[in-house]
């Protein structure tokens, strides 16, 4: 089964060096790196996913089918990356067997705008009449993926990615927070290396399969 790392055009990666350059070596942590198509094949006047409208995201997320031939992946995936490799797995329910969260987030982040617009919809008895004027967030829906789920947090995550590693951990029913001191993020770029394919392969070798809710 291959272990494919999923990235995003115009996705700057913060993280540490060691993971920066991986993320970069197809040899190094994933046996093939996919990246999805820019999302001017669905908007020539936009360039970044956060611009995208529901509508368009949807009709970006048939595109980035297209690109992941696979049938079955052992995914990795960084930051916003992962709301589009979620919303892949909806669509497409066999596609993922298992998946690795870095610094990964369930949404887009909100201006302050659509910030206070997203906390007015939660308290509204009726629906979401601003459902077109807030990005997509998958938090409500990531119980639905019994997917074996690795979230991963780097030092150089901020604030809000610790906070959505929880929300990940918390509401994806087969998930397990790895923690911080894991991986040698200091070291040499071959240990970090020969660190993630340890882990990847041994977390790849979990059943996908696992009826068992988590406790």
């Amino acid at each position: 089964m291959p272990n494919t790392i999923i990235t995003l055009p115009l996705t700057n990666i913060l993280g540490p060096p060691v993971l920066v350059e991986a993320f970069k070596n197809a040899n190094t942590i994933g046996d093939v790196i996919v990246t999805l198509p820019n999302v001017s094949v669905i908007n020539s006047n936009k360039t970044l996913i956060a611009e995208l409208t529901p509508v368009e995201i949807t009709a970006y997320i048939a595109e980035c089918l297209k690109v992941v031939t696979a049938k079955h992946l052992v995914a990795g995936c960084y930051g916003e990356t992962a709301l589009i490799v979620f919303l892949m797995a909806f669509a497409n329910r066999r596609l993922l067997r298992h998946l690795i969260c870095v610094d990964a987030t369930t949404r887009l982040p909100l201006s302050k705008v659509l910030n206070l617009v997203a906390k007015v919809e939660q308290r509204l008895p009726f629906g979401l009449p601003f459902r077109n004027a807030t990005p997509i967030n998958t938090a409500g829906y990531l119980q639905r993926l019994r997917i074996p789920t690795l979230v991963v947090t780097t030092p150089h995550a901020n604030l809000w990615q610790r906070q959505e590693s929880t929300v990940l951990t918390q509401s994806l029913p087969l998930a397990w927070k790895l923690p911080e001191t894991t991986l040698p993020w200091n070291g040499l770029p071959t240990e970090f290396n020969q660190a993630w394919q340890n882990l990847t392969t041994m977390f790849s070798n979990i059943p996908a399969k696992c009826p068992q809710k988590k406790r």
